[in-house]
């Protein structure tokens, strides 16, 4: 006697997942999980999802297309911490397992941003020039107008009170000046002229 297990096997191209990464803490991730209503649904299919930070979901797929009209599931998940995350998602039965891996990114938002600027070309034989917004030798965070000599070099240093950057993106006169890691640079002013600096 023996005896046979049949069943629909879980068919990989035609399962669609998405997510809308990143997301901003507190905000949820959600991971939509699609299969088209003309195709036969696998049998005794389950599907696993490990979020990466330790927390799991299982569901156990519908067998029949009356049971799952729409064809669409959908899941929520909200991580503790900002971070690059490692999710595997698999669809499974006794004969058949697809897994598909991916990332997704939460981060903080940023509060607190600010810049300040300080001289550091001297001019005339040492001495640092003040202008009208440069004493101490710096800007604050709100806007402020600064008179500089032609060839006058400033250090600019960005600073937050929370949250997590990627990349500082530094504009002069509405156009990209810098897109990088760190969170200090320097100008030199070699023409005469009106810059903005956000």
């Amino acid at each position: 006697e023996h005896e046979m297990v049949v069943e629909h096997p879980v068919m990989g191209k035609l399962w669609k997942l998405n997510n809308n990464s990143p997301k901003l803490l507190p905000e949820a991730v959600k991971f939509e999980l699609s299969y088209p209503e003309e195709n036969i649904l696998p049998t005794n299919a389950t599907l696993f999802i490990n979020f990466g930070d330790g927390k799991r979901h299982i569901w156990r797929i519908p067998e029949y297309h009356e049971d799952w009209p729409t064809g669409e599931y959908e899941v929520s998940h909200v991580y503790d911490k900002s971070g690059l995350y490692d999710v595997i998602v698999e669809i499974s039965n006794v004969v058949s397992k697809i897994q598909k891996q991916f990332q997704v990114d939460v981060m903080r938002r940023i509060e607190g941003l600010s810049m300040k600027a300080t001289s550091l070309a001297p001019l005339d034989g040492g001495h640092h020039f003040d202008g009208l917004a440069l004493s101490p030798n710096t800007f604050g965070s709100k806007s402020t107008i600064g008179l500089l000599p032609v060839g006058s070099m400033l250090n600019f240093s960005i600073g937050i009170e929370n949250g997590d950057v990627e990349y500082y993106l530094v504009r002069m006169n509405d156009e990209l000046y810098s897109n990088g890691t760190s969170s200090i640079f320097n100008i030199t002013f070699s023409e005469p002229g009106s810059y903005n600096i956000t």
